[in-house]
């Protein structure tokens, strides 16, 4: 599954076929759900806990859940996404990705805002929008001579319609 469907389908095994499980339009998390409105306290508690131990944070807004990764989750998703990357993913990339490859990388936990911008512009398949991002904050990183954010390379080299 492309994108951030599969991670979805995990969701999905863990909530159950009753509650909404859909990207937060709101970027404060990854996905949302109405699963607390939707069950009874045991029963949610239960969910609450097992989307816990399969790694994800859970946040309570009202009558709808946040769920998103902790640092770590992100940092294993973009991790993997590296390496599945076709191998001649780095000779087709966006020059964009060819320039985060020179330079050194890192992701730490006050980045998480924007990787995931990023991360959900990358499953939306905004190409456009985040070859800009990813180029801003290049800009940034190397005019503060700070290393550049990690996870923008495989964003890059898996983007739908990457290769220029």
């Amino acid at each position: 599954m492309a994108g951030l469907k599969a991670i979805q389908a995990r969701l999905r095994a863990i909530v159950g076929p009753g509650p909404f499980i859909r990207r937060d339009t709101s970027l404060r998390a990854l996905f949302a759900s109405d699963a607390r409105a939707r069950m009874d306290a045991k029963t949610y508690e239960n969910t609450a806990r097992k989307l816990r131990e399969a790694g994800f944070m859970i946040q309570e807004m009202d009558t709808h859940l946040l769920i998103d990764w902790p640092h770590a989750g992100y940092a294993a998703f973009f991790d993997q996404l590296l390496a599945n990357a076709p191998a001649q993913a780095a000779e087709t990339a966006h020059g964009l990705a060819r320039i985060y490859a020179r330079h050194e990388g890192a992701f730490t936990p006050d980045m998480l805002d924007d990787a995931r911008l990023a991360l959900r512009r990358w499953d939306a398949g905004q190409t456009q929008a985040l070859v800009i991002q990813a180029g801003e904050q290049l800009a940034i990183s190397l005019r503060t001579k700070q290393p550049v954010p990690s996870y923008y390379l495989p964003l890059l080299l898996t983007m739908e319609g990457g290769q220029a």
